[in-house]
């Protein structure tokens, strides 16, 4: 009995163990359609495609629609396996028989993330020592618009984003049900922003949700350019990237039109401080292996104890143990 309750908290612990070091890790992608009639009455309709796939497999959502408020293609996908990042979305409102006062917007994001830890070579933990960790993000891709007669003016906006983050902070950021990331500022250690379009030059100013950090300027990519994102690396953190493109159209010219094109690819490669090897927590990033997770503090004591309790078994077998007494002695 004593063996088998044994077994039973071992099992028990080690599937805690497990549990307590798991970390998420993603790639997701998420269109939002939304199609609005401004007069002569107000009225909006939205719709969300999401595809998040936790593992080895990439995600990809594509709508392709022909209605009132003009023709609408968008696409986005993500590996985290291939370390890439691909989003697009194009409108033009030929045909386009909605109200004069109305418009359409396409959003397609594409995201990834994973955690990861600095080791030397012998496996120890990578010393803080001022080295600096490198993401390189090589952008292929363009926006354009024309408003023709249209009564506002269109946009194709494009950001790329990479948020540095605290060990074990992505199970807090994964994807919500409707496709969002929720912004948890306390786990940000930096931010790195990028505009890949003219209409993309306002940065996205995160210390708005009760915090502050560095903040670093957006630059605005051309195609073929790499975005180089350099900070001090620690021992451990999560990340994740994000390439998010809209397009935005107003009625007023069949003949408007607007795109953002980073459909072919976002690729990404990560570089740590001279002399450091990299583990992820998925095994899947590319130039990294699968971290091995730290057992939990109860493990180790259960672990700690079992050669005593092994001693004691073996004892009590060779008649090292408390002597017995016999009933019938006397």
């Amino acid at each position: 009995m004593q063996t088998k309750s044994a077994t039973l908290l071992a099992a028990v612990l080690l599937a805690g163990a497990a549990h307590a070091t798991e970390v998420t890790y993603f790639s997701h992608s998420l269109i939002v359609q939304s199609e609005t009639v401004y007069a002569p009455a107000y009225a909006n309709a939205s719709t969300r495609t999401i595809d998040t796939q936790y593992g080895s497999a990439p995600s990809h959502v594509r709508v392709n629609t022909t209605n009132s408020f003009g023709s609408q293609q968008a696409v986005a996908a993500a590996s985290l396996a291939g370390a890439e990042l691909k989003a697009g979305a194009w409108a033009e409102q030929n045909p386009m028989t909605a109200p004069m006062r109305s418009g359409l917007t396409l959003s397609s994001i594409a995201a990834l993330g994973d955690s990861f830890s600095l080791l030397h070579a012998d496996g120890s933990p990578f010393a803080v020592s001022g080295g600096m960790a490198e993401f390189s993000l090589a952008v292929s891709g363009r926006g354009q618009v024309d408003r023709g007669a249209a009564w506002a003016a269109p946009s194709a906006t494009a950001y790329l984003e990479l948020f540095i983050l605290s060990p074990g902070a992505l199970d807090r950021w994964k994807p919500n049900a409707l496709g969002g990331f929720p912004i948890h500022v306390d786990d940000i250690v930096q931010v790195f922003q990028w505009g890949a379009t003219p209409w993309s030059t306002n940065a996205l100013d995160y210390s708005t949700y009760g915090t502050t950090y560095q903040m670093h300027a957006i630059p605005v990519l051309d195609d073929g350019d790499v975005a180089l994102a350099q900070f001090v690396a620690p021992a451990a953190f999560d990340w994740l990237a994000r390439l998010s493109v809209g397009v935005s159209l107003f009625s007023g010219d069949p003949a408007a039109y607007a795109f953002s094109d980073f459909s072919h690819t976002v690729n990404l490669s990560f570089e740590g401080p001279d002399g450091s090897v990299t583990r992820s927590a998925s095994g899947l990033f590319p130039g990294t292996g699968t971290a091995v997770p730290e057992p939990a503090p109860m493990l180790l004591l259960l672990a700690a104890g079992l050669p005593w309790v092994m001693l004691r078994r073996r004892r009590d077998a060779v008649g090292f143990g408390s002597p017995r007494i016999d009933p019938g002695a006397a």
